[in-house]
């Protein structure tokens, strides 16, 4: 009999209430979750880039927008940078801290819709090309 040696990795079920996630609407106000919230400094720079879709949220060293408290913040330029990109609102980010820049980044999260026939969800076709 051969023993072959096995390397598992066992993964933990994510617990989504944990999730960094933050949304934009269509009225321009950036959503910063709660876990967010309590990761973040005092002082922030969000920024988007057009190219990769991601959301930036890195630390503003004390000259920032100041992290707002109940977690919603305008942010009319960074809604207007996204619609150019050909996206619709609302839009969700996941957000994960980049350990060699130290900012969080979000990459979209696709929007699911139900399917008018079936009454199944489904992701939104028209996001998706866009996203990929």
């Amino acid at each position: 009999m051969v023993h072959t040696k096995y390397n598992f990795k066992w993964f933990e079920k994510e617990d989504n209430r944990r999730a960094l996630r933050a949304s934009i609407s269509t009225d321009g106000k950036l959503r910063l979750g709660k876990p967010l919230c309590n990761v973040l400094p005092p002082y922030i720079r969000v920024g988007f880039d057009s190219k990769l879709k991601i959301l930036a949220i890195a630390d503003g060293h004390g000259t920032g927008i100041g992290r707002p408290h109940c977690g919603i913040m305008s942010a009319q330029a960074l809604s207007a940078q996204i619609a150019s990109t050909g996206l619709r609102f609302p839009l969700s980010f996941r957000l994960s801290r980049d350990e060699r820049t130290g900012y969080f980044l979000g990459r979209i999260i696709p929007r699911r819709r139900l399917d008018k026939n079936s009454a199944q969800p489904q992701y939104d076709p028209e996001q998706l090309l866009i996203l990929y």
